[in-house]
């Protein structure tokens, strides 16, 4: 949210409207914007990291992207991005910085009788970023490295 004390980004963000998170905390106004755009029919993008990440390598989900997921319904499609790590290096000594971006299979979140706990959440967003991790080359797979090609337990392809 600090991103939106910038004026050119405050402006930026809203003409893209752009729902800012506060991080390190449940926003439930920001989980009901999402839910409610996505019921709408807008395409929604969310970092399940939380955070930004400079080494464009994978670290551990929260579990907080789950909900939005199991509010909404949704289909989930998940979409990797790498190369962009080095764009400000490349910038400054005039290179072209290779961006590549993949996008896999869209699938749903299937918790049929299970019981929905922190636990579960983070079980489950552990296996969206394997889906993810699936999609990149192995050194930007990070925290999912080792776990790629496990069950899908939680997880349906969309047909």
């Amino acid at each position: 949210m600090e991103a939106w004390n910038n004026a050119f980004l405050r402006w930026l963000f809203n003409t893209w409207e752009i729902i800012p998170v506060a991080r390190g905390e449940t926003d439930t106004s920001a989980l009901r914007k999402a839910t409610h755009a996505l019921e709408n029919g807008y395409i929604f993008g969310i970092a399940p990291e939380g955070t930004r990440n400079n080494t464009g390598r994978l670290k551990r989900a929260r579990p907080g992207v789950v909900l939005l997921a199991i509010h909404s319904g949704a289909p989930v499609l998940p979409v990797v991005h790498w190369g962009g790590e080095s764009f400000l290096d490349n910038l400054v000594r005039l290179k072209r910085t290779n961006f590549h971006i993949r996008v896999g299979n869209p699938f749903r979140l299937v918790l049929d009788g299970v019981q929905v706990t922190k636990e579960t959440r983070q079980q489950v967003a552990d296996e969206m970023m394997v889906r993810l991790a699936e999609l990149l080359p192995r050194y930007y797979q990070g925290e999912y490295e080792k776990v790629t090609g496990s069950p899908k337990v939680f997880t349906n392809d969309v047909k």
